[in-house]
C-alpha cells in the first residue's frame, strides 16, 4: 500500500510520443514475445 497521496499520474491523453529521425532500420527491428517456452508471438506485447 502506499503511504500518503499519489505525487503525480498521467493518462494515455497525457503523453505524446513524436517521431524522430534513427538510424534503425523499421525492418530490421524484432518485435517476437516469447510467450511460453515452445510459444512466440510475432507482435510486440507491453
Amino acid at each position: 500500500m502506499l503511504d500518503g497521496p499519489i505525487p503525480e499520474a498521467l493518462t494515455f491523453d497525457d503523453v505524446l510520443l513524436l517521431p524522430a529521425r534513427s538510424e534503425i532500420v523499421p525492418g530490421r527491428v524484432d518485435v517476437t514475445t516469447q510467450l511460453t517456452r515452445n510459444i512466440r508471438l510475432n507482435i510486440p506485447l507491453v
